[in-house]
């Protein structure tokens, strides 16, 4: 890196990195969905992250998502759980990433928005990680909630605490939403 970029580098609380932009889901709000036709999605290379290693120096936290599922590459932080399988826990657990979060659209409407994920299931793959945890007395990764806020599943914004509270999430709930999201499925 130049000195000037050096010099130039910003101090950022974080960054988020895409490592893959393919999907085994079909969320019906997600570009991946709505464009795939036309979607170039694809894994982020090692040698594409290291070249990017340099700029992260000034960044407290890199957060690798995106567009797509993580945990079609080797790294991952945010996930729709369902690739998960004991395996891949312990595996997540033993790289010593801090944070995995879960996306999720809804307790009741989860399953309808996001084509390919159940949310029962999504739920026991959130207790095994958290009894895999406890039996190895590890506390990370720390488990987060990450709720896609839709004009469709909004009614259940209030119920998200008490529907996720049984697997114990490690932080408060994080709502996200987009400008490219359809407000409304069609029929």
């Amino acid at each position: 890196m130049k000195l000037i970029e050096k010099i130039m580098m910003p101090h950022l609380d974080w960054i988020q990195i895409e490592v893959s932009g393919l999907c085994n889901a079909s969320c019906f709000y997600c570009p991946n969905t709505l464009y795939r036709k036309n979607w170039n999605g694809r894994i982020l290379t090692l040698n594409e992250f290291m070249q990017i290693v340099p700029y992260l120096k000034k960044v407290k936290l890199l957060h690798l998502q995106g567009w797509g599922e993580p945990f079609l590459n080797k790294v991952g932080t945010t996930t729709n759980g369902m690739l998960l399988k004991e395996s891949q826990i312990e595996k997540i657990i033993e790289s010593k990433i801090d944070i995995i979060a879960f996306s999720l659209a809804g307790i009741n409407k989860n399953d309808e928005l996001r084509a390919g994920t159940k949310i029962e299931k999504i739920l026991d793959i959130i207790n095994d990680l958290n009894k895999i945890k406890t039996r190895k007395k590890i506390f990370n990764p720390k488990i987060h909630i990450a709720y896609m806020l839709l004009k469709s599943n909004f009614y259940e914004f209030e119920e998200i605490p008490d529907g996720v509270a049984p697997v114990k999430p490690d932080t408060p709930l994080t709502y996200s939403a987009s400008s490219c999201i359809p407000l409304v499925i069609s029929s």
